[in-house]
């Protein structure tokens, strides 16, 4: 009889678990140490692994759905009562995040015997907003019987454009989180008229991946989906549609079957949607498989440890003049045509592979810098260090490879 066993993580799960103790009674133990040879190694699991690791399975379906919703209520309930606020503010975009943020407060509403009507949900259509999800979202307020408010963004942001001298056809980040504050503008400024808390709609997978604009819907009062994983989003979604039903079931369902997109390129003709985030990003399927894998060993000590770092910017000021932005690095290289220094997660992470590629096809020694980071020849380092990382000092200026120095800090 074999079986494997993850070690290392039933190891962190002790340490995490505070509870775990040796039982009074229980016996001395032996420590045997063994390797096992690479021979006797299986190349495949025989345990199962979850390909939807966050997303419960049928057999536990309903009392799952019920726990997690339960305790984004609670959470909310308490907020509301600690704030002595009888109101909520949520913009409502027809996508399954603000759907759940919906579908969670009303609960909460509801819990608390407060009116329904106490929720203002806004629908704020743009230049990217789609025939579909706009429909949803004015459909869904109507059904679930909450306040419902649609107020265009459109000629706030034109005028914004105009005041900045952003070119309207410019379709830079800029075009793009603009709609994203003015939303959240809209959003915080109602809630100081109403008294009331903005729910955040944000999930988790997007918070890990960084795919929010800073000070736009990266921000709220209230985060009520922030330890939610997309994953678990729409399967939560779907759950409420099919206990529901009725008319407000088909509008949940259709929510579920769109693809999932922030909407805020230009519309195709026809109103359809134009931009589809895991085309951009990747499917948020695989994104929360390893997401789960790393949150769920309780921060393993070697988590930090395994990696090699590469620094790409340590590279590049070995190899070109001050200045040694990111921006800077793109046009040295002439990446301009597949690489955005945009400030985005996904976006600066895509420009970094470029660049590296573009480096080693320039010069083939990149495996020197691996482990070596230059810092600031004045002020040093600052923050937490890795103790696979040696740091050494490296100048604005062009004085010898870094690699081929021995100063350390």
């Amino acid at each position: 009889m074999t079986a494997d066993v993850d070690l290392e993580l039933l190891a962190a799960a002790r340490r995490r678990t505070t509870t775990y103790g040796p039982a009074d009674d229980a016996p001395d133990t032996t420590v045997i140490e063994l390797e096992i040879p690479e021979s006797l190694r299986p190349a495949t699991l025989e345990r199962p692994l979850a390909a939807l690791p966050f997303v419960p399975d049928d057999a536990h379906r309903s009392e799952r759905c019920e726990e997690i919703l339960a305790i984004q209520c609670c959470g909310l309930a308490r907020r509301l009562e600690h704030t002595a606020c009888r109101k909520a503010v949520i913009g409502i975009s027809g996508g399954l995040d603000s759907t759940l943020a919906l579908l969670a407060t009303v609960r909460t509403f509801d819990r608390l015997g407060l009116d329904r009507r106490g929720i203002v949900g806004i629908t704020m259509p743009g230049f990217g907003t789609s025939t579909r999800t706009h429909g949803n979202a004015v459909e869904l307020m109507r059904e679930l019987g909450v306040t419902a408010r649609e107020i265009p963004i459109g000629k706030a942001c034109e005028q914004h454009f105009a005041d900045i001298g952003l070119d309207p056809a410019d379709r830079s980040a800029a075009y793009e989180n603009a709609q994203a504050r003015e939303r959240t503008q809209i959003l915080m400024d109602t809630a100081n008229m109403e008294g009331a808390l903005v729910i955040g709609t944000g999930d988790l997978s997007e918070l890990a991946l960084g795919w929010a604009t800073y000070n736009g819907d990266q921000m709220s009062m209230y985060g009520l989906n922030a330890s939610v994983p997309k994953t678990l989003v729409l399967h939560l979604v779907r759950y409420e549609a099919d206990r529901i039903g009725g008319r407000t079931g088909a509008i949940l369902h259709d929510v579920c079957d769109t693809p999932v997109s922030p909407e805020l390129l230009p519309a195709q003709t026809a109103g359809e949607i134009a931009q589809k985030t895991e085309e951009l990003v990747g499917p948020y399927e695989l994104h929360d498989f390893f997401l789960y894998h790393f949150l769920r060993p309780c921060g393993r000590a070697d988590v930090l440890r395994l990696p090699r770092f590469l620094d790409a910017l340590t590279v590049y000021r070995d190899r070109r003049d001050y200045p040694h932005k990111l921006c800077n690095a793109i046009e040295a290289y002439g990446l301009g045509d597949t690489a955005v220094n945009s400030h985005r997660a996904v976006d600066d992470a895509r420009a970094t592979v470029a660049l590296l590629r573009a480096m080693a096809a320039e010069r083939e020694d990149l495996e020197r810098y691996i482990g070596l980071f230059g810092t600031h020849p004045k002020y040093g380092l600052s923050g937490r260090r890795i103790s696979s990382v040696t740091y050494r000092p490296q100048s604005y200026q062009r004085t010898g490879p870094l690699v081929e120095s021995t100063d350390k800090i």
